[in-house]
């Protein structure tokens, strides 16, 4: 659209054959998704969705949709960065999955007991960051605050609060809080501190 203004389209088409303990057979889905970005502001918007055209067991029905809006400092870091990123109907496509490397071997038990496929207008996944990138030390570091919740399902929900302090391009510590409730389980509660030096 300009130099600092861009849009992307993109058009995917994927024959599929499920296995398993639950729906079986061969089927087709078509997804898609629009990316704009403005690099000036920082600014990227990514809407998309998919749909399963059709499969061998009639019954079956499964779509997706996501949007993503992100803010974003740059390669300075400095400021606001933002991350939203709201999930509709199935998360992602078992077309694309094929390329997801380990993902193809995780099993998942309770996604082997789910029967029914058509998830309505349900939020199925839920992703808030919002973070501050602060200069310290006369400009020779940089202390990024951040805090962020997710959700999935009705049943999960998490909560993260961190920092991260870099000094220079090869030293950096960072220490993280995070709380997860899940419905009928005990609540977790988890604190990570990490730190990498270069030379």
């Amino acid at each position: 659209m300009s130099d600092e203004s861009h849009v992307t389209p993109v058009l995917e088409l994927g024959g599929r054959w499920d296995g398993g303990k639950a729906e079986t057979g061969v089927g087709a889905e078509l997804g898609g998704w629009l990316e704009y970005t403005h690099t000036r502001f920082g600014l990227g918007l990514e809407a998309g969705g998919r749909y399963l055209l059709a499969h061998q067991k009639s019954a079956f029905d499964e779509w997706g949709a996501s949007l993503t809006l992100r803010l974003d400092p740059g390669v300075a870091k400095q400021g606001l960065w933002l991350t939203f990123a709201p999930v509709w109907g199935a998360e992602s496509s078992k077309v694309a999955q094929m390329w997801d490397g380990a993902d193809v071997l995780r099993t998942n038990a309770d996604a082997d007991a789910e029967t029914d496929n058509a998830p309505g207008l349900s939020l199925a996944h839920f992703e808030l960051d919002l973070g501050y990138g602060w200069v310290t030390h006369e400009g020779a570091g940089l202390l990024t605050t951040y805090g962020g919740m997710g959700m999935a399902g009705p049943e999960t929900h998490d909560y993260r609060l961190g920092g991260t302090l870099a000094v220079g391009a090869c030293m950096d510590v960072s220490m993280e809080g995070a709380r997860e409730t899940r419905f009928s389980r005990a609540t977790a509660h988890e604190i990570m501190l990490s730190g990498s030096i270069c030379w």
